[in-house]
Order: structure tokens, then C-alpha cells, then sequence
């Protein structure tokens, strides 16, 4: 039995700041059931939104967040979405996080679809959530935090009071080995590699979903699965994504 003060299962963006937060108060163990680098953080290419500009403002981004979700969002968490943004934007840049700049230092602001204003940040073009991830990883490295990868969560371990008080897990030699932790965190995404068609990480499977719901936790708006909605179609295979920013730009979608 391995101990932890916190135990945080996944390997995307989600996962790696939770564990950096967590970690600066608490011993943290990271557990992914593949790799840190396979995820669809890492995958992401469109970009990142926050009201930095001069003519942006907070109230626009909320707006336009409410109405490209049919306000069907809960309106609480789009305000802290939006109102945190900046402030989260300018810690990753402060940490070392590099987002594209023109010729003048500026920082580059692209337009994508539902934003009234250009608030989106991208990293080295349209690898923007590469970058990210690259640099959460770098800041893993420097931390004390314990990454444990080829590891799939099979289950979580209750306590007499409903409360989660660790996880097992099983290796790819079949080796079950159970962690005990004053709080687990499930960082795993979604469901989206199930569909034959997607541009989700086949690591995106449901696991985490499937855990808590087996551990008596319940679930909702499951109809919501993450999609890009435009793919690259080659020879009956979806081979990768054609970015929001060229929608964002102007272009428009020919159905042939």
C-alpha cells in the first residue's frame, strides 16, 4: 500500500495544475494509465480565450460564452471562468509560458467561433495546448510530485463515512497495487475515443466517469461528449483536426 496526502488521476491540463496547486501543501502522487504526454490537453490546437485586450471585457466574454451554450451553462461557473481567465493567463506567463507575439512584442490575439472580440491566445501557431502541456510538465519536474504512469485506475476505495480514501490500480504486468490518500482527485476527461469517428486521445475512454459512478457518485448532462466539429477526412479515416482559427478567420464550410 502506497500513502499520499493527495492522489490525482489523469494527465491533462486539468490534472497537471491540480497537482502543482495540491502539491504545495500536501505530498501528491500523479497516476495515468498511459503516458503523460497522451491526452487531449495535448492534443488541443485552437487556442486559449481571456478578456486581456484593451477593447475587451469580462461581461463580453461571459456573453458570449452564455449564448454559444444556449445558456444552458450554469451561469456561476461561466463567471468564474471568464473573470479568472486573465489572472490565470498572466500567472502562466509569469511561470515561463510562451504565447505567440507579433513583431512588436505584442501579444498575438486571434478570433475564433462565438468570441465578439479577438481574445485567443495561441502557442507556437496551433500547438497551443502541446506548449502548455510541455510547460506543466517542466514544472512537474521541478516539484516533488510523484508521477506514476502505465497505471489504470480500476477502482476507488471507499470509506465507512462515502468518502474516497484512495484508488487501485493495475499496471500493464497485471500488478494491482492500492493507494491510500486523504483525497482523490479525477482528472480523467471524458468519453469521446468511444465514438469510430473523433478527435479525441483514445486514451479518453470514460474510466473516470465509469469509477465514480461505480462508487456511487452521480452523474449528469451525459449527452454533452467533446467533439471537434470539423476533422481531416482522408481514405475513410479521420487523420486530425482542422482548427477553429481558420473558421475563426473567415473560412467557410463546403459540404461537397
Amino acid at each position: 500500500m502506497v500513502k499520499a496526502g493527495i492522489i490525482v488521476i489523469g494527465s491533462g491540463i486539468a490534472a497537471l495544475k491540480t497537482a502543482l496547486e495540491a502539491s504545495k501543501h500536501k505530498h501528491v502522487i500523479l497516476i495515468t494509465k498511459s503516458k503523460i504526454r497522451h491526452s487531449n490537453s495535448y492534443l488541443a490546437q485552437g487556442g486559449i480565450a481571456a478578456a486581456i485586450s484593451d477593447r475587451d471585457r469580462v461581461s463580453y466574454h461571459k456573453k458570449d460564452t452564455l449564448e454559444a451554450g444556449q445558456r444552458y451553462n450554469k451561469e456561476k461557473a461561466v463567471e468564474i471562468l471568464v473573470e479568472e481567465a486573465p489572472s490565470v493567463i498572466a500567472e502562466l506567463i509569469r511561470s515561463g509560458m510562451q504565447f505567440d507575439h507579433d513583431h512588436d512584442g505584442t501579444l498575438m490575439l486571434g478570433m475564433e467561433g462565438a468570441h465578439s472580440e479577438r481574445r485567443i491566445l495561441h502557442s507556437h501557431g496551433d500547438s497551443t495546448g502541446k506548449y502548455i502541456m510541455e510547460h506543466l510538465i517542466g514544472c512537474l519536474k521541478n516539484s516533488l510530485i510523484t508521477v506514476v504512469e502505465n497505471a489504470a485506475a480500476v477502482e476507488l476505495i471507499i470509506g465507512k463515512d462515502d468518502s474516497c480514501i484512495g484508488v487501485k490500480t493495475l499496471d500493464k504486468a497485471g500488478k494491482l497495487v492500492t493507494y491510500h490518500a486523504e483525497r482523490t482527485v479525477l482528472a480523467t476527461g471524458g468519453c469521446g475515443s468511444l465514438y469510430h469517428f473523433t478527435s479525441n486521445s483514445q486514451t479518453v475512454s470514460g474510466d473516470g466517469i465509469a469509477l465514480a459512478f461505480k462508487a456511487g457518485a452521480k452523474v449528469r448532462d451525459m449527452e454533452f461528449i467533446q467533439f471537434h466539429p470539423t476533422l481531416l477526412f482522408i481514405n475513410g479515416k479521420a487523420e486530425g483536426l482542422v482548427s477553429e482559427a481558420v473558421r475563426g478567420d473567415g473560412a467557410r464550410l463546403a459540404f461537397l
